[in-house]
């Protein structure tokens, strides 16, 4: 428990120096260079991070196959899937009348939550510039789009799935390796928009893990 307490306190500290980073624009470089390389079905219409894409269905319906295919993979870590994954494991943990692991799960998916809303609304970084034809344009797609919820949520399902189906930890590990290059590459996050979420995910699944094995959590398993 105190070693989850102390990686929890190191991940919130390298959240916190991301956030500063990317509302200083020190990490503009960094995304430009990857909106400039590594996007390459950019476009500044409707890469924000605050549009509906992934929130009720995975991709826009203006997308090309890749981009469906990058989104439909991603889509675990959606708003939708994640809270509907949450909510059937506190049904099971309520039906086992472990009230205080259901309550845990259920606050922590809502702080995940919380987490992307507060950031998204409060951290507005630089703009970002496109090179376009020669040229560098301004762009606003990224200004409200760290940190990444995407990456927070997947982290969250692949906790879930270590707590309720270990079996298949493997699997949605592998899964989720490839969650952060795919939200970059398909343009729906900077690279420094999941590095945030990154640290903010591994944050709160180390804050669960702790809970978790909290005496009460312990003592009312046993009974």
């Amino acid at each position: 428990m105190r070693r989850s307490l102390v990686g929890a306190a190191v991940l919130t500290a390298a959240f916190a120096v991301t956030s500063v980073l990317v509302v200083t624009g020190k990490l503009q470089r960094l995304d430009e260079y990857a909106v400039d390389h590594w996007m390459p079905g950019f476009t500044p219409v409707g890469a924000s991070g605050l549009n509906a894409r992934g929130l009720v269905r995975p991709f826009p319906l203006a997308a090309n196959g890749w981009e469906r295919v990058a989104d439909v993979w991603a889509y675990p870590g959606s708003f939708v899937i994640s809270g509907l994954a949450t909510a059937v494991a506190c049904v099971v943990l309520w039906r086992r009348r472990h009230l205080a692991a259901a309550a845990i799960w259920l606050g922590a998916w809502l702080f995940a939550n919380a987490i992307d809303y507060v950031g998204k609304r409060e951290l507005d970084r630089p703009a970002l510039h496109w090179q376009h034809h020669g040229m560098q344009v301004a762009i606003s797609s990224f200004h409200n789009s760290y940190p990444s919820g995407h990456t927070i949520r997947a982290l969250f399902v692949v906790a879930l799935v270590f707590f309720f189906a270990r079996r298949f930890v493997v699997p949605a590990i592998l899964w989720f390796l490839l969650v952060p290059p795919l939200l970059v590459v398909s343009a729906g996050h900077t690279p420094s928009d999941v590095v945030g979420g990154l640290f903010a995910g591994l944050a709160l699944v180390l804050l669960v893990t702790a809970a978790l094995s909290s005496r009460r959590v312990r003592e009312e398993a046993l009974r």
